[in-house]
């Protein structure tokens, strides 16, 4: 908990958030977890998308659909990764958050197409 003063961005599952935010429901659970510092909070939702929040404010992506479904391990490394470049280089302002939640939904469908990084690659 000492540690989140310091982070802009925080990602976390819909479980982790309901943990750490201490209630039920998600938008309430990471307005508790906002409050804690951080200047924005991801939740991620699996096949049902991402969620970003900020102090009064919400940003919501829909998943991609996965053309097929090989292999989900790394879906979540990979849907970080594309959150985590875009705000690299775009900076933490809504637009910056909203096209690196897309970013990273595109990433997480990608990978699930094959097993290990090769999915990433378009093979």
């Amino acid at each position: 908990m000492r540690v989140l003063c310091r982070v802009d961005v925080l990602l976390v599952s819909g479980v982790e958030a309901r943990l750490l935010g201490g209630a039920e429901d998600e938008d309430v659970a990471a307005a508790a977890i906002l409050a804690t510092g951080p200047r924005w909070v991801v939740v991620t939702r699996g096949a049902a998308g991402a969620c970003a929040y900020r102090a009064g404010e919400r940003i919501a992506v829909a998943a991609v659909p996965a053309p097929r479904v090989v292999d989900p391990t790394g879906a979540g490394d990979a849907f970080a990764g594309g959150v985590a470049a875009t705000l690299a280089t775009r900076g933490l302002d809504a637009d910056a958050v909203r096209e690196g939640l897309a970013a990273g939904a595109r990433l997480g469908a990608q990978a699930v197409g094959a097993y290990s990084f090769e999915g990433l690659l378009g093979s």
